[in-house]
């Protein structure tokens, strides 16, 4: 799956894009190219993030990545733009290989499986990383990158829809990786509205929370759109989590309340939502009856969608990124 070879301009350099993306994440892709001017040359696998977490996994994606790199080779690129990060660290062992620009590697630092080893020693090869926060850049520069290695880029969102008022009488939280919902339910006891969540792995026992049934894509959908605010409560500060659904909330214009870690610090801000510290049920309580105030929430519902439609918005992202090919192209 790929889109056709652009045409080739004297003096441009030739930009690849490997990718293991779903029909929904190119379909924005392809729209945020369009709206730039630049007609791109994506090759994509299948998506391989529907398996992550079954038996077969390795049996899928692995070859999947190769088949990449490989495409990635055959393709006459002058810069390939890797956001499949181990894809990105086969190309950097291949002699006589195009720029490379890898986006968001998790680098394990004291990993001591053989692939723990392979990321680490092969990132250090990659000409350029972009990671998505100031927070996250600064751990990898710590374990020994060259600061110029590293570009801070923050992701983005397409916006889908804009919201007047403040949303509907709940609160909602959603996600699950890293999430702290025992702080959740303990804070949700003191709030006036109801607070929902859905996730597939809540507490078996809710409290004041209302547990919803598991939810499909389009139902938790749903339940964002009007919901009063997102809650992104996080466990603690040693990993980037949570962006994904907060870009989400905000490409619906609904604000967020977010635990302060190493990422969200660089996307809870403009008054779009509230942070509060790891573990901490009053500060968490606090913000909760905070944004259940109409006026409150209808303030940052406006901030929410301003960013999606700026600094935050898929637009602005590859703009950067296909700036920054051009540069080492």
């Amino acid at each position: 799956m790929g889109a056709r070879l652009p045409a080739r301009h004297s003096g441009e350099p030739h930009i690849v894009w490997i990718v293991d993306w779903t029909d929904r994440e190119q379909a924005d892709f392809v729209a945020a190219f369009t709206e730039m001017g630049v007609e791109p040359c994506i090759i994509r696998s299948r998506p391989t993030g529907a398996t992550v977490g079954t038996k077969w996994h390795h049996l899928y994606s692995y070859p999947a990545y190769l088949k990449l790199a490989v495409r990635a080779m055959t393709s006459r690129a002058d810069v390939v733009v890797a956001w499949q990060p181990l894809a990105a660290m086969l190309l950097a062992y291949v002699p006589r290989r195009p720029a490379l620009i890898a986006i968001e590697p998790v680098i394990v630092e004291h990993d001591r499986r053989l692939l723990g080893r392979f990321t680490r020693r092969a990132v250090k090869r990659i000409d350029r990383l972009v990671m998505c926060s100031e927070g996250v850049a600064a751990r990898l520069i710590a374990t020994g990158l060259a600061p110029e290695q590293v570009v801070v880029i923050r992701r983005g969102v397409t916006p889908v829809e804009s919201r007047e008022g403040p949303g509907d009488d709940y609160l909602l939280a959603g996600g699950r990786e890293h999430r702290d919902w025992i702080t959740l339910r303990e804070a949700a006891s003191g709030v006036d509205l109801p607070v929902r969540l859905g996730a597939p792995n809540a507490p078996p026992e809710g409290g004041s929370l209302e547990l919803l049934p598991p939810l499909n894509r389009m139902d938790y959908v749903e339940q964002l759109r009007h919901a009063r605010a997102l809650i992104v409560p996080l466990k603690d500060d040693t990993r980037g989590a949570g962006l994904l659904a907060i870009l989400e909330a905000y490409s619906y214009g609904v604000p967020v309340i977010a635990s302060r870690n190493i990422a969200t610090v660089d996307y809870v801000i403009d008054g779009a939502g509230v942070l509060v510290e790891p573990a901490d049920v009053d500060g968490l309580r606090g913000a909760m009856r905070e944004m259940s105030r109409p006026e409150i929430a209808t303030t940052a519902s406006a901030a929410a969608t301003a960013l999606a439609h700026s600094e935050l918005s898929l637009v602005h992202f590859v703009r950067r990124v296909q700036e920054l090919a051009r540069q080492l192209g």
